[in-house]
């Protein structure tokens, strides 16, 4: 009996020990819990990596009062992304969407322009622009753009985060609330690895990666996942694709055209406030003048180029800078083009976004098409009236 009573006693006690263990833990996690400052999510998704290139960026956003006036509108962490939207950045009134930090579109009218002539331009060129796919949906506006056209039927947006779409609604104002148009179709997939499966053609496709600077991202700016791309265009279709301007060098600005022109055939470069938009296709890339004029003159279409100041199209035709010959001349002495092999761009553009007295090749390209640009004008937009687009420039 003693025994038995021994052994019952030495149980309840370790147990009461447990008990006690269990609980004090329990209490220093919840002083711990208490005594937590609570996630800081603005100062999270303000990119703090992209102020690391130079100490005068590094002071403006770490060391100052950087967060004053910005306020957060949405958070949301999602399978492949964070995703935020800010509001008065720098006090400037304007929403800024951010996929982990890193700003990938915003309000701002040089901020929204590229994005109107990723969905615009290919539908101006392509033979009979009815399918169309867009790769990354964004804040939304270029899909909004390809929605002008009443010659869209269908419109695939292919977006790889969902949690995208929940921060679109803070964009509508700019984007038209794209996504309840019926002839939309959501597919949330990688892009990349929808065209590489589907059966599906398009007349149209547009990419608006986010920046090669971000891990991963560089493979939609490869030989390979133009050859994709190639596959997937019906006849007479065009593909575009935005690439940036401020961060890389000449030559790897080459590479990346160099990838492009080695799959297609046909391309033209356009060039609106520092950002350029590429155009690539199995066939020419021409329209006579008399077309552009009818396209452009639709009411939707063209208010939506209105909203950027192009009134006319003899001012849409001052961004062209360059078309295939004189692209490939330039582009003799590019680097190998990116591809999945070879993947240079991957590791090169957070480099280049350090390099000192990193300069924008916005300039570069202007002076180097200038000599050749009425040539261009003249094989891409056959009987356009030339001194009217002397005057319009």
């Amino acid at each position: 009996t003693n025994s038995i009573g021994s052994f019952t006693l030495g149980r309840c006690a370790a147990r009461a020990t447990r008990i006690g263990w269990l609980s004090s833990c329990a209490l220093a996690f919840a002083a711990l819990v208490a005594l937590t400052p609570p996630l800081d999510l603005l100062a999270l998704n303000k990119g703090s990596y992209l102020a690391l290139s130079n100490e005068e960026g590094f002071r403006h956003m770490m060391l100052s009062d950087y967060d004053a006036q910005r306020r957060l509108l949405f958070h949301g962490e999602g399978v492949n992304a964070s995703v935020a939207v800010t509001a008065n950045d720098g006090g400037s009134g304007n929403l800024f969407l951010r996929v982990s930090g890193k700003p990938v579109a915003d309000t701002r009218f040089g901020g929204r322009s590229h994005l109107v002539l990723l969905g615009q331009l290919p539908f101006l060129f392509a033979r009979e622009p009815r399918h169309a796919a867009v790769i990354g949906f964004g804040a939304g506006v270029t899909t909004g753009s390809c929605l002008t056209h009443d010659s869209l039927e269908r419109l695939d947006v292919i977006e790889l985060e969902s949690r995208i779409f929940e921060a679109a609604r803070y964009f509508e104002t700019a984007n038209g609330d794209p996504l309840r148009d019926p002839r939309v179709r959501v597919i949330v997939e990688d892009g990349r690895t929808w065209l590489g499966y589907t059966q599906d053609t398009y007349d149209v496709i547009t990419s608006d990666p986010i920046s090669p600077l971000v891990a991963g991202a560089a493979n939609l700016y490869t030989t390979d996942f133009y050859e994709i791309v190639r596959s997937r265009l019906a006849p007479g279709g065009v593909f575009s694709q935005w690439w940036e301007t401020w961060i890389p060098s000449e030559a790897t600005y080459k590479g990346v055209l160099a990838a492009m022109t080695q799959v297609f055939p046909h391309v033209a470069l356009f060039m609106i406030y520092g950002d350029s938009v590429i155009l690539g296709s199995n066939d020419p890339i021409e329209l006579p003048w008399a077309e552009l004029e009818r396209r452009f003159d639709e009411p939707r279409v063209k208010a939506d180029f209105q909203s950027l100041q192009i009134d006319s199209p003899e001012e849409l035709s001052t961004l062209l800078l360059a078309d295939t010959g004189p692209l490939q001349a330039w582009l003799a002495d590019a680097p190998p083009a990116n591809s999945d092999d070879h993947n240079w761009l991957e590791r090169r553009m957070p480099t280049e976004l350090n390099r000192p007295h990193r300069q924008s090749v916005e300039k570069l390209l202007l002076e180097r098409f200038a000599p050749e640009r009425v040539g261009t004008l003249e094989r891409v937009l056959p009987g356009l009236p030339l001194l009217d687009v002397v005057r319009a420039t």
